[in-house]
């Protein structure tokens, strides 16, 4: 089976991340990768060495106002999809969907849409202007899915939806022997795997830390991530640590592509996000038996216990933020217990080989309606 994935960025996020997954999960035997995004970047070098065939193609929206471009690009992705006979596409970016919709009809290419976030109303509206005739929802969180479905189905009156939650790797992620060390080991080192979007939280994590320096002046805040979609907030995230006081204790790292060996040297790791599905940080950093300091929004219980594999509290809540990284800062013991449980935890219901064959069991479902 030839499976087409598709995403509007070349860099590397946690979607992207999840797709290089599914690549790595399948057998080569029985699925060919195939990955186009618009830009070269970290995404198509990283499928490459995964064995995917991946190309940079230009994803040309739908527009009445443009219709010889639009045109263009219709036939750009015909000729594309015939001349590499793909069976099926794999969405992981859905504001691409509308440039793919109408080929895949045309081809009779069954669609599979991986929802990673909750997109509201006028966006599905947007999206779905032409509807796809044979099309998959995968939604990575029950909540997820609770929340998005009933807009999907409220424009879109078709296809089958599905909770399948987001796996890792947990062979690649686990902790490993370095000979040198990229953050300073004699340091508290406190990581935040995230691009710079407001709903990251960011300006939490800084207010908290605010709350627990100097009393632990030993502590490092690695800010891991970039302004993925173009939002410049870098710069305002750096006067916010300058203002607080803190310019000693933040290090911004960018956007990443070893995140291993960032991951490997953490002493903790937060989410701090205000609206999250279910973040593969998340689970890679239970995978390397981290302990976790998280917000409880949306899907993030589905993967995190409550004092047993991670601390959680409400988002846009400092304080109790500040209070549980205290917590393990103090209680060396209560971190590792809570980082154990945590890799246990990843090991039993979040694995790449237990999302591998959901994921490949999908595309057959696919599939075999498709041949019917």
């Amino acid at each position: 089976m030839n499976v087409l994935y598709v995403h509007n960025v070349g860099k590397m996020g946690g979607a992207e991340r999840v797709t290089l997954d599914i690549i790595r999960s399948l057998d080569k035997g029985a699925h060919d990768a195939f990955l186009v995004t618009p830009e070269d970047g970290p995404l198509i070098a990283a499928a490459r060495e995964l064995g995917a065939t991946a190309s940079v193609l230009k994803i040309q929206q739908p527009d009445i106002r443009k219709p010889f471009a639009t045109l263009a690009g219709f036939r750009l992705w015909i000729d594309y999809l015939k001349k590499n006979q793909i069976d099926l596409i794999h969405i992981g970016d859905l504001f691409v969907s509308r440039t793919l919709i109408k080929p895949a009809n045309k081809l009779g290419i069954p669609l599979v849409f991986h929802i990673h976030f909750p997109i509201d109303s006028p966006a599905l509206r947007w999206i779905f202007r032409t509807q796809p005739k044979d099309c998959h929802f995968v939604y990575c969180s029950q909540e997820l899915h609770d929340v998005v479905a009933p807009r999907v189905e409220a424009v879109f009156n078709g296809g089958e939806h599905q909770v399948i939650h987001n796996g890792v790797d947990t062979e690649q992620f686990r902790p490993f022997e370095i000979q040198k060390n990229m953050l300073s080991d004699d340091k508290i080192n406190i990581g935040i795997v995230a691009n710079l979007q407001e709903r990251k939280g960011h300006i939490d994590l800084i207010d908290a830390v605010s709350l627990i320096y100097p009393k632990h002046e030993d502590i490092r805040v690695h800010v891991i991530g970039g302004d993925l979609f173009g939002e410049s907030r870098e710069m305002l995230l750096k006067q916010h640590v300058e203002d607080m006081g803190l310019s000693k204790v933040f290090i911004f790292h960018g956007q990443v592509d070893n995140i291993r060996d960032y991951l490997n040297e953490l002493n903790i790791l937060v989410c701090a996000s205000h609206e999250e599905a279910f973040p593969i940080s998340i689970l890679e950093a239970m995978a390397f038996a981290l302990p976790i300091v998280s917000t409880d929004v949306n899907g993030i219980p589905e993967a995190l216990t409550h004092e047993m594999t991670s601390l959680l509290q409400p988002p846009n809540c400092p304080e109790k933020l500040a209070k549980n990284l205290a917590r393990i800062i103090e209680d060396e013991p209560l971190g590792r217990r809570i980082g154990s449980l945590a890799r246990k935890d990843v090991l039993e219901k979040f694995s790449l080989s237990i999302f591998g064959e959901k994921i490949a069991s999908l595309y057959q479902k696919a599939k075999s309606k498709n041949d019917y």
